[in-house]
């Protein structure tokens, strides 16, 4: 396993490349050394409605409402060996639904109003056993920090493209392979 200052690197760099969905990649290779999943998903919020960004297949979502605003009130990572032990009755179902057995997350609070969690889901009981979860913590801060300036940066471009198409100006995009 590489150091945990490579893996920070890794994220805090990936906003430049790509917007959120280029954050989210990187999250999944971090983790995926650190704790391998068959999927998983980001769900995030500023406010609004959620928004998901899958990890692996399949890519609808697993993660409800219920869990989500549960995963708000905590500070730390979650471990569910056994979908039996939580105690959110239509995260239960869902889990066994989809024959999933074991859920590792971390919820976040990004800079600004950002809040979220990456979710990461397994098939076999105690799929997330020997996971460091101080190092998942350290990630999972980074990952909504990094989000956070993502969303950031699509909202500026939006509004700079709402303000070229106002004043009737072509949209610029610089040739692939161009600096400055």
């Amino acid at each position: 396993m590489r150091p945990l200052t490579e893996d920070l690197l890794e994220l805090a760099a990936s906003p430049a490349f790509g917007g959120p969905e280029a954050v989210v990649a990187a999250i999944g290779k971090v983790l995926g050394d650190v704790a391998p999943f068959r999927f998983g998903e980001v769900v995030a919020t500023t406010g609004g409605d959620w928004r998901r960004w899958p990890m692996g297949a399949p890519a609808e979502p697993v993660a409800g409402e219920e869990l989500l605003e549960w995963l708000g009130g905590r500070d730390s990572v979650l471990r569910v060996d056994d979908p039996g032990e939580l105690p959110l009755r239509l995260t239960r179902e869902v889990l066994a639904a989809r024959g999933l057995r074991s859920l590792l997350a971390y919820p976040f609070r990004g800079a600004g109003s950002v809040r979220g969690a990456v979710i990461l889901y397994d098939e076999q009981g105690w799929g997330f056993a020997g996971v460091a979860t101080r190092r998942v913590a350290a990630i999972g801060a980074m990952a909504g920090h990094c989000l956070w300036s993502a969303l950031r940066v699509e909202e500026a471009q939006g509004e700079a493209e709402r303000l070229r198409e106002a004043l009737g100006m072509r949209s610029y995009r610089r040739p692939e392979g161009a600096s400055g």
